[in-house]
């Protein structure tokens, strides 16, 4: 069930986000997405497993959060970062 969980975790947080993004208009500013899971998906409840997700857009905009966005500045540091190439179903290979 990890790749269920991971999957299903990451669709949901994008849905949620593409609301936002297309009623301020936004989707067409998209860059790229991103990412971010802060928990190990063999090792966390399904239940519990949190993913976050991101756009870079190709201009800076003036948006407040809403809903459940969150403004989040991760601190300089070493991370491990993975390009994902496929399916959003097999999110969780990577």
């Amino acid at each position: 069930m990890i790749g269920n969980s991971v999957d299903r975790t990451a669709d949901t947080a994008f849905r949620k986000l593409n609301v936002i993004l297309m009623k301020h208009g936004l989707l067409k500013k998209v860059d790229y997405c991103l990412g971010i899971s802060p928990d190990e998906p063999s090792s966390t409840d399904p239940k519990k497993f949190r993913y976050g997700a991101g756009y870079v857009l190709k201009e800076v905009v003036n948006l407040l959060p809403e809903g459940e966005m969150q403004v989040i500045v991760y601190p300089a540091g070493r991370y491990a970062v993975f390009t994902h190439k496929g399916p959003s179903s097999t999110l969780w290979q990577t």
